[in-house]
């Protein structure tokens, strides 16, 4: 019995190729990140930093650990705040 096993050949091939393209874009991205002369931030739906470059903890004086436990909106003014909700 033979069985044609190309199309799974080419399937995994196809997955390896797009895993190193992700694996590359990341990369990139994080190079990125962390080159930028200016701020970058990632903030999540509940407004935590979920990433910060070095750029804003430069310009903001806090270590990136500290604005990562930070709780969302800690930097919004009080005034501002019903704003952003």
């Amino acid at each position: 019995v033979l069985i044609d096993v190309s199309d799974e050949h080419r399937l995994r091939a196809d997955l390896l190729a797009a895993q190193r393209a992700g694996e590359a874009a990341a990369a990139q991205l994080d190079r990125f990140f962390a080159l930028s002369m200016d701020p970058l931030v990632v903030i999540g739906p509940d407004g935590a930093f979920r990433r910060v470059n070095p750029a804003l903890t430069r310009l903001l004086g806090w270590s990136e650990a500290e604005l990562l436990a930070m709780p969302g909106g800690a930097l919004i003014h009080p005034d501002d705040r019903a704003a952003t909700e």
